[in-house]
């Protein structure tokens, strides 16, 4: 990798490794507006918004496809490189939807920033490009090309980074478009629904369909840290004891909220998910269920599995002890079912049900896996799944109890070291 010493704007920045001149310009605390460049993609140049001059030759360039060279003398703002770019966003006005007012991006627009940065107040040429149709079939993303600025950022993301290849170039000169291949609808494509798109487009062309931005949370250094998440993981706990009282209905529908963010197999996000939030019907449910299993032992109606004893005793324990084997004494409980047809049907409920553990019990709630549940509606009494708004298109998956703990602990469990086998491989 090249090393040395760079100008720019009369300052001297060392490069070293540095992949291109856009690079070392930022390392020297200059901002350089871009509409194309992303440091994970692969460099396109498309935009010419960073282009810089040459002090020796008075050659103008683009910077993110520059390799830096030692003893460079460069120029990043000067009246001809200001000129420049205010003739490009003009340019790209014309050609672009501006109805701004009504655009889902409006305000985090990057083309809407340079245009306001750039002093761009008014557009010198007018607008000959074709309206196209706005594309809403996708159940995660709007492409409405008629805001596009043929950056190729979606073109990239989609193939280096997803490995999917949905959206590409088509036509030439005047004529381009950014469309998946023979100008198909999203929704007929092999489109896994990540976003990545949307996440990089500057404009308005993808956005996240019936999103507005401003609903959105900036993560950029709001992660929490690691001690935080390592106390969490260790310190999470099954639990067995829930206080008699209903958790606030604002927190747990936080809960179900936060946790529908959980990802499911290639995006499917075909999850059914039924939740006892009342104690009063928790406790007539679980009347039900224990009379029912206990008809059903009367009669020898129960399956026959290792499993039978336990759902034969379990009525009887609750009636004349007080027992709750299955529920635990817990006010609530979520189920998780997933679409039969869904790729990864069994996988998915499993990881919503681990998000929404670990953020349960961060707001201090408590929460039990509930396998005696699961066993109890998948062998026992299947005929309740339907009675508790399972669909036919769906196949019940797993159960977890949640309510205020009745106990609280003070320290993690420490297991000590990982017990791994490092695979070697030839």
């Amino acid at each position: 990798m090249a090393k040395g010493m760079m100008i720019v704007d009369g300052q001297r920045v060392n490069f070293d490794g540095e992949k291109n001149v856009l690079s070392v310009i930022r390392k020297a605390g200059i901002e350089m507006p871009t509409f194309c460049y992303y440091s994970d993609l692969s460099v396109y140049g498309a935009c010419r918004m960073c282009v810089v001059e040459n002090e020796e030759t008075g050659k103008i360039d683009a910077s993110c496809s520059m390799e830096p060279r030692d003893g460079m003398r460069i120029r990043t703002n000067s009246a001809r490189l200001l000129k420049h770019r205010r003739v490009i966003l003009e340019l790209l006005l014309a050609s672009h939807n501006c109805n701004c007012t009504t655009c889902e991006k409006s305000g985090h627009c990057r083309l809407q920033e340079l245009a306001q940065q750039f002093g761009v107040r008014r557009i010198r040429f007018p607008d000959t490009r074709e309206h196209y149709e706005i594309d809403s079939s996708s159940p995660a993303v709007l492409r409405d090309p008629n805001k596009c600025i043929l950056c190729g950022d979606c073109v990239r993301v989609c193939e280096e980074m997803q490995g999917m290849g949905i959206l590409n170039f088509a036509f030439r000169g005047s004529n381009a478009q950014v469309m998946p291949a023979f100008d198909r609808r999203m929704s007929e494509t092999k489109c896994v629904s990540c976003g990545q798109c949307a996440a990089v487009c500057p404009t308005g062309a993808i956005s996240v369909d019936g999103h507005n931005p401003d609903a959105s949370r900036r993560i950029l250094n709001a992660w929490p840290q690691p001690e935080q998440l390592e106390n969490l993981i260790k310190g999470r706990r099954s639990v067995r004891q829930y206080r008699p009282e209903n958790v606030d209905p604002a927190l747990l529908q936080q809960v179900l909220d936060v946790s529908a963010h959980a990802p499911t197999g290639v995006n499917a996000r075909k999850l059914w998910v039924g939740v006892m939030d009342d104690m009063d019907r928790m406790q007539a449910f679980r009347e039900d269920v224990y009379a029912r299993l206990a008809d059903k032992a009367l009669h020898n109606a129960l399956p026959q599995c290792r499993r039978t004893a336990f759902f034969a005793a379990a009525p009887r324990l609750w009636k004349e002890q007080g027992i709750d084997g299955i529920f635990r004494g817990a006010p609530h409980f979520v189920l998780v079912g997933n679409a039969k047809d869904a790729p990864c049907q069994e996988q998915d409920p499993l990881i919503y049900l681990s998000y929404m553990e670990l953020y349960a019990q961060s707001l201090g709630l408590g929460t039990t896996w509930c396998g005696l549940l699961y066993w109890c509606l998948q062998l026992m009494l299947p005929e309740l799944l339907p009675e508790l708004g399972l669909p036919e298109t769906h196949s019940f998956q797993y159960a977890m109890l949640l309510g205020e703990p009745a106990i609280r602990y003070a320290r993690t469990v420490e297991y000590g070291p990982a017990t791994v086998h490092r695979i070697q491989w030839k």
